[in-house]
């Protein structure tokens, strides 16, 4: 096939493709790097890829092409792709009369089965069997059993709980030999399998193996471990941790200690444990201290702090910013790691860390040996090997041509080094695809920093190439900019930490043909439902979480029935059609959210299937079968016999198994005996069954089971599914123990009671088709790869990692090894374990962020998040847990969890200290769910400020909000007191002022007494300037002064007086399915059904600042109107340096106006138009920023 006739036939198949994945296709670099966001068609675009190596070098067969994936699943279906496009190019090939070319690709066609298209494990596995004798394997070497792995640790387990030499030492060459035994005579190591167990040393054992394993190392590292490596990572929590001390105590010498005032005239124990703490470390200026004094300072800090009460403990508070207890439940955290930081770890600690170390390298040195034994191999056995034999035979590698690499971002080091090594030494054109905000798989081991390395080396160098696909054709419109929303802030300075990469916003096809209708859904794309523990009023005790979260469940249940028939789009008809149970999936960050989802589909009557419970040995029907293969060893055995007669796989009805299995023993005859009389062809089966498993072994018998017709006859039918599953998946793990331990009944039955009696976790396997009609539940990691229409994200109060206590040793990429508690006398922590938890802190919150990313794309129509949501017990406010989905969340769009509880609750959220009234066992599901504002219009909220702005002149608030010109509304003439930090501060005083002359002395005093000034501490830092201002000061003053005086100042002050007078009043009042009305009230009260609202501006009032203050209070008129329905609004502008009122009326019509001016203000406000309003030219400050006035 001549080169030309390539180009032809790939640029008509690329005539569908955009010009992104275009200039990736046909990329010639050698080293090319595509950033893939989710739905962007990396599949396809890969797909396009192994065509353009086919066409575009006459040279390259299909064999010279190697495609690795993360799954075989999408192995399977990249093959089909690339199958299906070889069909289409041949076809194209063919019509154009391109003979040579189509004859070329039908041929490619029929070898596709040759091609190097699967997982990397799949291909290391290829490697090897295809090297020979380059390596030191038996080529016919595979994937060690689970059974052969379980017996191994296992033994592993039982040596080091004899710590007989001779058995540790079992089967080691020196210098192991000698190694095993002189630690097994170690009077450390018996101390340490005393206090740790020989069960977690081997668990220990055995993940260290895995991480270390992963990542290139060998057993010799473990054991040449010693202290002396801990001191980089110390150095490097010193270095982030010395900045945060030293700023605590500057902060207290530069702002707490002055704000303290005088301290000897207190007589409380407070008064007296702070004089004392200010005399010794009050003195000096911000400087470099040495570590020993910032922990001396934390430690006497956290003293002087403890049992803070009194009116001085309300001035503490006001001066650090927050609580004394709070600040000492952030010292009690710190404390500890800053003690071991400073002081380092005990010598104890790190004789204790050795043992371990050496304990996983000896168990490590016998794996090793054990695998050589009996020709196996682990996953990353495969790819170390496979990286050896590519380095013995580099023509091996340069049979490769073209590498093409799916999920880069999910590579663990070992893998990466094979794929550097494949392309260095074969001189390929490395294709990597990949998304870092998608990568999921830390706890396999994955760096996301080696994909990040990638894709800044092509970037960066000539001879490589970085290309974004960014256009998401999975979602509609709504649900890129929520994605957006949601996730740029948090990544918009960097993805990670150290890893150099932004983030990269997702975007729509907008310019697709079939866009606008793909984009006519009417349901709502992203819907919030939350919930919160209650408590019962009389017993005043706390609802479980269990009971929160099947109330949530159940109202997510109701939420998806309602969904069902709706409408959803059909990407590949490209038109719309109802939703149907298929299209619906539920995602959860763990399986301890499956019991409650359950119950709530069962009692809903929606089927549902849970995927990959860890469920499969807490099953019926596994007992039920553990039971039949200790009957098959032995018919004798009365309880196990009976179980069996009692289970489905008897054949009998379950109450004719009973009745036979309830006959007492005594007495009577065998139950077995009893069986051959009563039911002898049931008898008949039995003993056939026996003899498969006595001749062929339990897999065969168990195997026989799946075989039968009747088998499962007595099983409820919905069941039946499910368990032929298990009994598959049974039969499966007996064929596997046979191959290991020997056809044993007896033996295999009791390793799977065993597992049974630790309920070890095991998935269930899949046993629904791909079409069935029901809901999908499943992890988050489960549906990586994977989009629904509806999509549920269920777990929001949590971060998405396993918070699970573990053992009490823990295997450290930085320290090797750390104990939560010390072998010895008493239960002594572990300090190294502070240490790994705080390096990796950052690293285990950035994947936790990635996997709510991961989850909240995968919905293509509609997207419903859940969560429990908890209330500070002081302030009853939304208190989401720190780094939380929930939390992120709630920065993204703030006030959105609020408004959910008030929804959830049906009414206002509890005042401080109040609790949440307890709802009855059976009381139905909260009230209606929230809708979050819909993305299109792109603006979630629109502000009065913006608003009265945008109504001035849309360019002038385009100036102001896009490109931060300042805003003065209330700019002072040139030598008067004014500008917005004076508004503020005026807003702020008036919002507690009590309209008193004393009142105003003590918020605002007349004069000062330096920087240290208790009415100048109580300001936010933001007032103080202007406060500090003494033109600005006395010009207040006197405004406010003089302000009780006036008619309206009066009424004010009267309206406070009642006690009906609210200040500073925020709301958020979500338009359904489009933006929410946002803002805060300065003055608001009720009398004689009348609502009365007040703004209040400092300047004497300009044509401009009225104009712009008549439409923000218009404003506050309209969102008035959904607040206090069928009830008469007084609005006016209040102008304090003159006292004057300036009433704003509101017609009846003006509401519906101004919502629908809101709505089409949001539209417009990210993308424009931002047309000019020349009639506001004269009164316009920015009039000769814009350049308008060129043109009038």
């Amino acid at each position: 096939m001549t080169e030309k006739a390539g180009s032809s036939v790939l640029e008509e198949l690329l005539k569908g493709a955009r010009p992104e994945q275009a200039e990736a296709v046909t990329a010639p670099e050698s080293l090319v790097v595509v950033g893939a966001g989710a739905g962007t068609g990396k599949t396809k675009t890969l797909a396009w890829r192994f065509l353009w190596a086919l066409l575009a070098f006459p040279e390259t067969r299909v064999e010279n092409i190697l495609t690795l994936t993360f799954t075989e699943k999408a192995a399977r279906e990249m093959r089909e792709r690339i199958a299906k496009m070889l069909d289409a190019s041949s076809a194209l090939a063919e019509a154009h009369g391109l003979d040579e070319a189509a004859a070329c690709l039908s041929d490619a066609r029929r070898r596709l089965d040759e091609a190097y298209v699967s997982t990397i494990h799949a291909f290391a596995l290829r490697v090897i069997r295809e090297s020979g004798l380059a390596l030191p394997l038996d080529p016919g070497a595979g994937l060690v059993s689970p059974p052969r792995e379980e017996a191994f640790w296992e033994s592993f387990t039982a040596a080091l709980d004899s710590l007989d030499p001779r058995e540790l030492s079992r089967g080691l060459a020196e210098p192991w030999r000698s190694r095993a035994e002189s630690f097994a005579a170690s009077p450390e190591t018996e101390v340490a399998v005393d206090a740790w167990g020989p069960e977690n040393l081997a668990a220990f054992a055995r993940e260290a193996v895995a991480l270390h394993g992963s990542r290139g190392l060998e057993p010799d590292a473990l054991w040449n471990w010693d202290p002396g490596k801990d001191e980089p990572a110390r150095a490097s929590l010193l270095s982030a941790r010395r900045p945060l001390w030293e700023d605590r105590l500057g902060f207290f010498r530069d702002e707490v200690f002055p704000g303290l005032g005088d301290l000897s005239t207190g007589r409380t124990k407070l008064a007296s444990r702070l004089a004392e703490f200010r005399e010794r470390w009050g003195g000096g200026t911000r400087r470099a201290e040495p570590d020993e004094t910032l922990l001396a300072f934390l430690e006497d800090l956290d003293a002087t702090l403890k049992g803070a009460s009194g009116k001085l403990k309300d001035t503490l508070a006001d001066l650090m910013g927050e609580t004394p207890a709070a600040a000492r439940k952030v010292l009690e955290k710190e404390l500890p790691l800053a003690r071991s930081l400073v002081n380092g770890l005990s010598e104890a600690e790190k004789a204790a860390r050795q043992t371990a170390c050496r304990c996983a390298a000896i168990a490590w040195a016998r794996w090793e040996e054990a695998k050589a034994s009996g020709g196996t191999l682990t996953f990353d056995d495969l790819i170390r090997y496979a990286a050896e034999a590519i380095a013995a035979n580099p023509a091996y590698g340069r049979r490769f041509h073209h590498i093409l690499v799916d999920e880069v971002q999910d590579t663990d080091p070992l893998q990466d080094a094979l794929i550097r090594a494949l392309a260095k030494t074969g001189g390929g054109r490395l294709f990597m695809v990949g998304d870092l905000k998608q990568s999921i798989y830390r706890f396999r081991h994955a760096e996301p920093s080696l994909f990040a390395g990638h894709i800044r080396t092509a970037a960066s160098r000539s001879g490589g190439r970085y290309v974004l696909l960014d256009k998401s054709y999975r979602m509609r419109e709504d649900l890129v900019r929520f994605v957006n929303d949601c996730f740029g802030p948090p990544w918009a300075d960097e993805l990670g930490e150290n890893l150099g990469v932004t983030y990269e916003p997702l975007a729509a096809p907008s310019d697709a043909p079939w866009w606008q209708s793909r984009n006519a859904l009417e349901t709502p794309p992203v819907t919030l439902l939350l919930e919160t523990h209650r408590e019962d009023p009389e017993s005043e005790e706390r609802e479980k979480k269990a009971a929160v979260r099947a109330r949530l469940a159940s109202r997510l249940v109701s939420k998806l029935a309602s969904l069902h028939g709706k409408a959803a789009w059909d990407k590949d008809r490209c038109a719309l059609r109802p939703l149907e149970w298929r299209d619906m999936a539920v995602l959860v960050p763990g399986r301890t959210h499956y019991p409650s989802l359950q119950e709530a589909f069962e009692s809903a009557g929606i089927p549902a299937v849970f995927q990959k419970s860890q469920g499969f040995f807490s099953r019926g029907e596994v007992l039920d079968l553990v039971e039949t293969l200790r009957a098959l060893a032995d018919p004798n055995d009365r309880l196990a016999l009976a179980g069996w007669l009692c289970s489905p796989f008897s054949g009998l009805p379950k109450e004719e198994g009973l009745r036979l299995a309830s006959v007492p023993e005594k007495g009577n005859p065998p139950l077995i005996s009893r069986l051959e009389d009563e039911a002898p062809s049931v008898a008949r089966r039995f003993g056939l069954l026996r003899s498969k498993a006595l001749l062929a072994g339990p897999a065969a018998a168990l195997e026989s089971l799946l075989e039968d017709p009747d088998a499962l006859k007595t099983a409820p039918p919905p069941d039946r599914p499910r368990m032929a599953a298990n009994l598959a998946r049974a039969a499966a793990l007996a064929r596997e123990f046979s191959d290991a331990r020997g056809p044993s009944l007896a033996a295999c039955a009791a390793s799977l009671s065993g597992a049974l009696r630790r309920a070890l976790p095991a998935e269930e396997p899949d046993f629904m088709a791909e079409d069935e009609d029901v809901v999908r539940v499943m992890t988050v990691h489960a549906a990586k790869g994977l989009e629904f229409p509806v999509v549920a994200v269920a777990g929001l109060e949590g971060t998405g990692r396993d918070t699970s206590p573990g053992g009490p040793l823990l295997p450290s990429v930085h320290l090797a090894a750390v104990a939560t508690s010390l072998p010895g006398e008493g239960a002594v922590p572990g300090e190294a374990v502070l240490w790994h938890r705080a390096l990796e802190k950052d690293a285990l919150e950035e994947e936790s962020e990635r996997l709510f990313y991961v989850a909240a794309t995968r919905a293509q129509d509609i997207l419903v998040l859940c969560g429990i949501c908890p209330l500070d017990r002081e302030t009853g406010e939304p208190d989401p847990k720190e780094d939380s989905w929930l939390s992120m969340l709630a920065v993204s769009h703030p006030g959105l969890a609020e408004t959910a509880l008030l929804e959830a609750l049906g009414r206002d959220l509890a005042p401080a200290g109040a609790a949440v009234p307890h709802t009855p066992p059976g009381t139905p599901p909260s009230g209606p769910e929230l809708e979050l504002p819909s993305a299109s219009p792109a603006l979630a909220s629109v502000s009065a400020t913006g608003y009265a702005l945008h109504s001035f002149c849309p360019r002038a608030w385009r100036l102001q909000e896009r490109q931060g010109l300042e805003l003065s509304w209330e700019k002072p003439s040139s030598g008067e007191p004014g500008g917005p930090d004076l508004g503020s501060l005026a807003h702020r005083i008036l919002a507690e002022w009590d309209f008193s002359q004393e009142s105003l002395d003590f918020l605002l005093p007349a004069e000062l007494e330096g920087p240290t000034d208790r009415a100048l501490l109580r300001l936010p830092p933001e007032l103080r300037a202007p406060a500090r201002r003494d033109p600005d000061r006395t010009a207040l003053r006197a405004m406010l002064r003089n302000f009780p005086d006036s008619p309206e100042g009066q009424r004010i002050a009267s309206a406070h007086g009642t006690g009906i007078l609210r200040r500073e009043w925020p709301f958020r009042l979500p338009l359904g399915n489009g933006p929410a009305l946002a803002g805060v009230l300065d003055a608001l009260w009720e009398e004689n059904g009348t609502v009365h609202v007040r703004d209040y501006k400092l300047g004497e009032g300009s044509p401009f600042t009225e104009r712009l203050g008549a439409s923000q209070l218009a404003f506050y008129g309209a969102a008035g109107a959904r607040l206090f329905p069928g009830k008469r609004l007084d609005l006016a502008l209040v102008f304090l340096r003159t006292g004057r009122a300036l009433p704003v009326a509101l017609g009846p019509s003006d509401a519906e106006r101004i919502e629908a001016e809101v709505r089409e203000m949001a539209r417009t406000g990210v993308t424009g138009p931002f047309g000019a309003n020349p009639a506001s030219c004269p009164a316009c400050p920015w009039a000769k920023d814009c350049g308008l006035e060129r043109l009038i």
